[in-house]
C-alpha cells in the first residue's frame, strides 16, 4: 500500500525508480518499508549505516522491503 495516498501497490517488484500509479510518490522509500519504525535508530528496525533524512523520497537502502499492510 502506498503510504502517501493509501492505494494498493499493484507491482510485484519495487525498484528505486518505482512510483505509485495513483499519486506519483516514490515507493522505494522509508515510509513504505516494512522496517520503518519511527523512534528507532534512524527510524529503522534494520541496522543501517547512514541516516536517510527524507523518509518519503526514493533511496538506495539495500534492506528495503515493501510493507504489504
Amino acid at each position: 500500500m502506498c503510504r502517501k495516498c493509501g492505494k494498493p501497490v499493484l507491482t510485484a517488484e519495487v525498484y528505486r525508480t518505482t512510483v505509485c500509479a495513483d499519486c506519483g510518490a516514490d515507493l522505494h522509500s522509508c515510509i513504505n518499508c516494512k522496517y520503518y519504525a519511527p523512534g528507532s535508530h534512524y527510524d529503522c528496525h534494520e541496522t543501517v549505516d547512514e541516516l536517510v533524512s527524507d523518509k518519503e523520497r526514493a533511496n538506495f537502502c539495500h534492506s528495503f522491503s515493501l510493507n504489504k499492510d
